[in-house]
């Protein structure tokens, strides 16, 4: 049994539950039916086909009283779990900003951090005496010892001052 009234109903009735985040198809359907089973009652009974669908609307409730009905009981049943329930229905409130913020800061530092604060260790050369100094590396007579003097990031005002400090040039940057 269809009529353009009771179609009209069943679409009210599934956009008022979507509306309140209920998308049941099954309730939607389940409604539908007792709606029929109304209609051909009130058309047993012998009223015309518009009165026994207005008795049955009636009867049944509005789109908007259902939808609030159903609405009421599932969510009745989510707060015993209380701000879990509350969370997991505006998921996608939480999750959409916290993934669109995370993506606009990675790509807002990848372009806004220089490239010259990356990681960098400086090596300084110091002369020691060649007591200290094995016996192979003497003869390659190589007077100095590598330390390392800075790890971390360096930025270019930091490596001249080493390198004036050392009294030597800088070596040209291999990038």
């Amino acid at each position: 049994m269809s009529s353009t009234a009771l179609e009209a109903y069943v679409r009210r009735l599934g956009e008022e539950l979507r509306r309140r985040w209920l998308d049941d198809e099954r309730l939607v359907a389940e409604s539908r039916e007792h709606l029929v089973d109304r209609i051909e009652n009130g058309a047993r009974r012998g009223l015309s086909r518009d009165a026994a669908e207005q008795q049955a609307f009636g009867g049944f409730g509005s789109p908007e009283a259902v939808a609030e009905c159903a609405a009421a009981e599932r969510y009745q049943m989510w707060n015993r779990w209380g701000l879990l329930a509350v969370v997991w229905d505006r998921k996608w409130w939480i999750l959409i900003p916290t993934i669109a913020s995370g993506v606009i800061a990675s790509v807002a530092s990848y372009y806004v951090i220089s490239v010259r604060y990356q990681s960098e260790a400086s090596l300084e050369l110091i002369p020691v005496s060649t007591e200290y100094v094995p016996g192979r590396m003497r003869a390659m007579s190589v007077p100095c010892c590598m330390t390392t003097t800075r790890s971390g990031s360096m930025n270019a005002p930091d490596e001249s001052a080493s390198v004036n400090r050392l009294g030597s040039s800088p070596s040209s940057d291999p990038r």
